[in-house]
């Protein structure tokens, strides 16, 4: 069997710039990102997994602790304890693809998020470091397009006082903490997602004012 030609990873214009992790210059389509935007914006995205650069390069380090990040033609590769994964494209790692990409289906914001490897494996310095490198990388993105991605922050789950820590940081004031647990859905702490905004995934009324004390990080007076 000889191997097909692998095919464009989004639907657009390419709009890479620089050599990207895992891509060959075929496949990251480099150039010059696409000025074009959707005729219609149709919403925002929650399930929008993301694997910056920063968060694969601690993932190299990982390598004592069962996890490891690997360079191929065709994509990277992941793994970690229970988990292998990939190639993944460039697109997971790379903004301006992930732009032309929801340019193309008219999805105006994306909350990013981290899915597998989590940060869950390692000794607990390792794992918050890997917290920390997604964490930052997902707010850098949300300074530089702000009307286009948020960050829903990963914490090392293994590690209470770590998490608690990296929740402390106030590096994404514009996150929007919600409690999914009352009814109607309370907004514990105001962020960049207003509640209409929720209201409009979830398909339910959001109450912006909660009850009773203060419930969520970077509110309360100790953890």
């Amino acid at each position: 069997l000889s191997p097909r030609p692998a095919q464009a990873q989004i639907a657009g214009v390419g709009v890479a710039e620089g050599t990207l992790p895992g891509r060959s210059a075929a496949h990251t389509l480099e150039g010059t990102s696409s000025d074009a935007r959707p005729r219609q914006t149709l919403g925002i995205d929650i399930h929008a997994h993301y694997y910056p650069r920063e968060y694969l390069e601690v993932m190299a380090e990982g390598r004592p602790y069962g996890g490891d990040y690997q360079e191929t033609p065709q994509g990277y590769m992941l793994k970690a304890p229970g988990f292998s994964g990939g190639p993944f494209p460039a697109k997971f790692t790379d903004l301006k693809l992930r732009l032309a990409d929801m340019d193309a289906q008219g999805v105006k914001l994306h909350a990013l998020s981290l899915t597998r490897p989590m940060p869950y494996f390692g000794p607990p310095e390792y794992a918050a470091k890997l917290a920390r490198a997604f964490n930052d990388a997902a707010n850098a993105a949300h300074l530089q397009y702000k009307d286009r991605f948020v960050g829903l922050a990963a914490l090392p789950m293994m590690d209470k006082d770590a998490a608690l820590d990296e929740l402390k940081l106030d590096r994404q004031p514009h996150v929007t903490v919600l409690d999914l647990t009352t009814d109607p859905p309370q907004v514990l702490r105001p962020g960049r997602i207003s509640p209409e905004q929720i209201s409009q995934v979830i398909g339910r009324p959001v109450s912006s004012t909660a009850s009773g004390p203060a419930r969520a990080p970077g509110m309360l007076e100790s953890h």
